[in-house]
């Protein structure tokens, strides 16, 4: 996952968070808040925990497997 940021650097659209789940054409994710997109910090927020998340329950498993 990718978050696409507008402010970041002129995507000519909204920010979203691009799923990469096909070659072809990766869809999008688009996060509103109370119908407005949300703030870029949530945008980031969600992209790295869905990139970083599976490392760190795997790195739990693992300690728990040696206690």
């Amino acid at each position: 996952m990718v978050a696409n940021v507008e402010e970041d650097g002129g995507l000519a659209g909204d920010s979203m968070i691009e799923l990469g789940l096909r070659d072809d054409y990766p869809p999008d994710m688009y996060v509103f808040h109370d119908r407005e997109i949300a703030p870029s910090a949530d945008i980031r927020f969600i992209a790295a925990a869905r990139n970083y998340l599976p490392r760190l329950l795997e790195e739990l498993r693992r300690l728990r497997g040696h206690s």
